[in-house]
């Protein structure tokens, strides 16, 4: 091959190879433009759902708000607490009184409370006054939490009842007690929301058959009062008997070594749910 044609492929080979790596470059800048295009569409993408997410979350809150605004005089405890929430930022509630610290029934109530109502943040305080000697023993403690909501467990009612001692009859009468400890709960938590909660039926003999509350007269004058002064209540007493009742069961049944079996606890917690997310009260005092 004479020099010139061995000079002319030289150079055409030159050429060829500029040519491809010119479009192999070519192809690498639309990639990456491409890449570049999609990246920012998907960064506006996750940015348009979350402002639609946050969009949506700020007027499901306010919906919820005004709609809790006008009906103040009518809601429920768990309705009431996602108003606190959603006000706040996070929602307190006390069980406080006759009730032991941490009961098995009562903390599955607020687990599951947390679950359901979307309250992962309910902080929950117990306070038990089984071992003091007056109902109001551990109030202060009670008003340095400041609970949104108080549940204030009462002993078991005693309504014009008779002991009889060596010195003759008795009258006990503790439902003037239970009353004005409420009034004195609410007087140091003006802004927190009181509930009386009544306790579980209990059985005068444990070895008896008994399927009537001994106490339910002592409930209900209970009850009568509260009503006098516009107290809410939850009535788990009167809740369980009608468990008890449907089941033809014994009192006695729902408890074992003096305590609530495990599956009374459990009735007691769906129980107790039950009435958080259904019963009406007036919350317009908190």
């Amino acid at each position: 091959m004479k020099k010139k044609d061995t000079f002319i492929v030289i150079i055409l080979g030159i050429i060829t190879i500029a040519v491809i790596g010119f479009g192999f470059r070519y192809r690498q800048n639309k990639q990456a433009e491409l890449m570049g295009t999609n990246s920012h569409s998907e960064i506006n993408q996750s940015d348009n759902f979350d402002t639609r997410k946050n969009e949506q979350t700020e007027k499901k809150r306010a919906n919820f708000l005004s709609a809790f605004d006008e009906n103040r005089e009518s809601n429920t405890v768990g309705d009431f607490l996602q108003y606190v929430n959603y006000a706040k930022g996070n929602s307190k509630i006390a069980f406080y009184g006759e009730t032991a610290d941490q009961e098995t029934w009562t903390v599955n109530t607020v687990h599951q409370l947390k679950n359901e109502n979307g309250l992962p943040e309910l902080e929950t305080h117990y306070l038990s006054t089984l071992d003091s000697e007056v109902l109001t023993e551990r109030l202060s403690e009670l008003t340095e939490i400041n609970p949104d909501v108080v549940f204030f467990h009462t002993p078991m009612p005693l309504y014009n009842y008779i002991s009889w001692t060596e010195d003759g009859p008795v009258e006990k009468d503790n439902i003037t007690d239970i009353i004005s400890t409420y009034a004195e709960i609410k007087h140091a938590l003006p802004n927190s929301l009181v509930v009386l909660v009544t306790p579980f039926p209990q059985a005068a003999d444990p070895e008896s058959e008994e399927e009537e509350s001994w106490h339910q007269v002592d409930i209900d004058a209970l009850l009568v009062r509260a009503e006098e002064y516009a107290i809410p209540v939850f009535n788990l007493h009167n809740e369980m008997m009608e468990y008890v009742t449907l089941n033809e069961m014994a009192i006695a049944d729902l408890y074992e070594n003096e305590e609530l079996a495990d599956v009374s606890q459990e009735v007691a917690k769906d129980i107790f749910l039950n009435v958080i997310k259904t019963t009406k009260v007036d919350t317009s005092t908190a």
